[in-house]
């Protein structure tokens, strides 16, 4: 069974305004059981301060620009997420962020190991079989220095490997930015 997580905020007014929308829309274009994780928060002691450089890079328009607490705690959101999926017995897990509208229902095939969502603006929104997430996991945890974001570096990551398949033409995901932006996103 394929379910997904949605990670959000429960005590920010805003997370709650998009997750109204974003969980009834993902019920009926995922068609799955549907859980809303709590995202990490800047200033979280789980945030392992020393993997991130001083400097990002290279993602376009980031270039010397350093990490703030906000970016590192995206990076941990989706971290805890991944975790949550290997403790769990489903054979693939939607992710999205709380302001991630699916558009048309993807199709999952299963021979695809993991299906990137077709992201306008910031909106993050991928599938992931476990085994796929177990390897991103370790190497995650093996990474000295985190110098992209992680919608960069997933992609960059399959990229560099033959067995994963990366997809943006099956699952289209606009970014809702009708209730304004929350603390992820400053």
């Amino acid at each position: 069974m394929t379910k997904a997580i949605i990670i959000g905020m429960k005590h920010n007014p805003i997370s709650q305004r998009y997750l109204e929308t974003i969980i009834p829309n993902a019920r009926k274009m995922l068609s799955c059981e549907i859980e809303v994780m709590e995202a990490i928060r800047p200033g979280d002691p789980i945030i392992d301060h020393d993997k991130f450089s001083a400097i990002k890079g290279p993602t376009k328009g980031t270039k010397d620009k350093p990490w703030s607490e906000t970016e590192k705690a995206v990076w941990y959101s989706h971290i805890c997420a991944w975790k949550k999926i290997l403790d769990q017995e489903d054979d693939a897990v939607w992710v999205l962020e709380h302001d991630a509208f699916v558009s048309i229902p993807p199709k999952f095939h299963y021979g695809i190991n993991s299906i990137w969502g077709n992201a306008v603006g910031q909106a993050r929104a991928y599938v992931m079989r476990p085994f796929i997430i177990e390897r991103m996991l370790k190497d995650f945890e093996n990474a000295k220095v985190i110098d992209m974001q992680i919608d960069t570096w997933m992609t960059k990551w399959m990229a560099d490997r033959a067995h994963t398949t990366a997809s943006a033409e099956t699952f289209l995901v606009n970014h809702m930015q009708d209730h304004g932006t929350t603390i992820e996103h400053l």
